[in-house]
């Protein structure tokens, strides 16, 4: 299901993912000092890319987080978090720069969910990902133990691995 936190860290790996395809393109400006604000109108999302270590596999969306996690440690580049009020326009409230810009990504995001939401899309495979299947072959975004027990000793787990490639019943 997607919800705000989910989306505000997938426009951080796209943000990434952007910064990564620059360093390719331009690997001169590695030996420049670089940095960069992220603004965000969720503290969620903010306080979960701040840490300085791995998220727990039992956080939510922990898929993403842990591709955040990864790839902006390998950026040479400092990063400054910044959180925005979001919503201001709606509110009639006196717009910076921050704000006018966080109402325009708010509503292109919006208008992309309205174009793909009657079809959904599996969470796909991140570049760092530790964990990414399940025993039903899905992405997980999230290491819940009892969703794992269950699907590993589900009766029809036998079948499941018979269908896989190279892999026996036994």
């Amino acid at each position: 299901a997607q919800s705000s936190y989910r989306a505000e860290l997938g426009g951080i790996c796209g943000i990434i993912s952007v910064l990564e395809a620059l360093l390719l393109a331009y690997p001169h400006i590695r030996t420049l000092r670089l940095s960069l604000i992220i603004s965000l109108d969720n503290a969620s999302a903010i306080t979960s890319c701040q840490h300085s270590h791995p998220p727990r596999p039992d956080q939510p969306c922990y898929d993403l987080l842990l591709d955040i996690f990864y790839r902006l440690k390998a950026l040479p580049i400092e990063v400054t978090w910044h959180k925005v009020e979001g919503h201001m326009k709606e509110k009639g409230k006196i717009m910076d720069r921050w704000a006018i810009l966080n109402d325009q990504m708010d509503s292109k995001a919006k208008q992309h969910l309205r174009r793909c939401q009657d079809t959904p899309r599996p969470n796909q495979p991140l570049p760092t990902s530790r964990i990414q299947r399940s025993p039903r072959a899905k992405i997980l975004s999230r290491v819940h133990i009892k969703t794992l027990y269950k699907a590993f000793t589900s009766p029809d787990l036998p079948l499941y691995w018979a269908k896989t490639p190279r892999m026996t019943p036994e």
